[in-house]
């Protein structure tokens, strides 16, 4: 009792000092997990800090290698677009075949090196948010058929039909990014003939959901291509990813075209989903957001539209 006890008890146990002694436990105790939940609250603390930093390095990182990818992508565009150029001006010339036959093989690998630098600078500049979407009225037909429109040949050349439906219930003009929209389309009917060899590329449009002044479009592209394996499904998204990636697949290409039509869909609030069956055949679903057009600007573009086909056909 000399030294300080401050936990005691004697006989006969008395109220005051048991409630002594208990407020004394108490106090203790209190004390001991206040310096305890300190300790945890600095060590939380120190985490935050470092995760704050990690988010910060990797901010910057992606920062980095965007600037980096624009400054090499004008560095890689600027000699291309010479090479495509003088290559033009030499195919208007008299050549002999072999000369002729050489100069397309350079013109046509050119234009697709251009394709895949394009890609890597659209995937750059989405994943570092530069992508901004630009709404004026568009016509969900004319942007599908103007799409598909460079895709045909190809699949002219492997006698696979292109099939193209849009239902009654899509509005006739709505507000959106026509040069998104269409890029989506053709990212995604591109890879539906590229794998098809035999059958047909069906694209289908339909009004999905239609709330207030925001209109819902639902969309569908399948085809009866090869179809892909369901352990290779969920990384089909993912950039510079196909369903073959080993160095002698059959199927060219960077495997950007799902990518950035993946965050196209995401960036006009839709979805996008893949279903597959091997040998069979593959189908897209999606959907993308619009606006409707005020009853204005709807009159005075179709009406425009409506006079300037009538005018065309007069002529």
């Amino acid at each position: 009792m000399e030294q300080g006890v401050v936990r005691y008890l004697t006989k006969p146990v008395g109220p005051s000092a048991l409630l002594c002694v208990v407020n004394s436990v108490i106090r203790l105790h209190g004390l001991a997990r206040a310096e305890r939940l300190a300790m945890d609250n600095e060590a939380l603390r120190s985490l935050v800090d470092e995760l704050h930093r990690s988010k910060d390095a990797a901010l910057a990182g992606a920062r980095a290698k965007t600037e980096f990818l624009s400054k090499m992508g004008h560095e890689l565009r600027t000699p291309m677009t010479g090479v495509i150029g003088f290559t033009e001006l030499a195919l208007a010339t008299d050549l002999p075949p072999e000369g002729r036959e050489c100069l397309e093989g350079l013109w046509a690998a050119a234009n697709s090196l251009m394709d895949v630098l394009g890609d890597v600078l659209e995937v750059a500049a989405l994943d570092g948010g530069q992508v901004r979407l630009q709404p004026e009225p568009l016509r969900v037909r004319d942007i599908i058929e103007a799409a598909l429109k460079s895709l045909l040949p190809s699949a002219d050349a492997k006698k696979v039909s292109v099939v193209t439906e849009v239902g009654s219930g899509v509005p006739e003009v709505l507000l959106g990014d026509p040069a998104r929209f269409g890029q989506i389309v053709k990212a995604l009917v591109g890879n539906a003939i590229k794998f098809t060899e035999v059958g047909e590329v069906r694209v289908c449009a339909h009004l999905e959901a239609n709330v207030g002044n925001e209109v819902r479009l639902g969309m569908t592209i399948s085809d009866t291509g090869i179809g892909i394996r369901d352990d290779a499904l969920a990384r089909v998204l993912e950039a510079f990813s196909q369903e073959d990636n080993s160095p002698k697949r059959r199927y060219g290409g960077a495997g950007l075209g799902l990518t950035i039509a993946s965050q196209l869909v995401a960036l006009m609030k839709g979805s996008l989903r893949i279903e597959s069956t091997l040998k069979v055949g593959t189908t897209v679903r999606l959907t993308v957001c619009f606006q409707r057009v005020p009853a204005d600007d709807e009159f005075f573009v179709v009406g425009s539209h409506s006079r300037a086909v009538e005018s065309s056909r007069d002529s």
